[in-house]
């Protein structure tokens, strides 16, 4: 038997061949189909197997970002000083706990308010 037969034999019977990244032959099947004839044949056949069984996607997981308020710069007490809409040069008005920039403060500039 070949090994193209045999993948066409394995899908049919719901036996699932991949292909891990360290090129290792992986068969997930239901319960009771695996039998040891067919073990066999996949051993048999393992390298032609790996060279016809397309080469695994996504070798390593995607790698993770920092969110952007992560990078957002800090004053001496610890205050944010970047907007927290935009990530712009931001000022804190009036008592709120949020920094804002000029165009992302959601009032406007109000007269005599105080920049910290």
């Amino acid at each position: 038997m070949t090994a193209s037969k045999l993948v066409t034999q394995a899908e049919a019977l719901g036996i699932r061949l991949t292909v891990t990244p360290d090129n290792k032959l992986k068969a997930n099947a239901p319960k009771g189909v695996l039998t040891t004839e067919w073990t066999l044949a996949l051993t048999q056949h393992k390298g032609e197997l790996i060279a016809l069984l397309p080469a695994p996607t996504d070798a390593a997981p995607p790698k993770k970002t920092r969110p952007a308020w992560a990078n957002s710069r800090r004053d001496g007490r610890g205050l944010l000083t970047t907007c927290s809409q935009c990530l712009n040069d931001a000022v804190w008005y009036g008592t709120g706990c949020t920094p804002y920039c000029d165009s992302c403060w959601p009032g406007g500039r109000h007269e005599g308010e105080v920049q910290a």
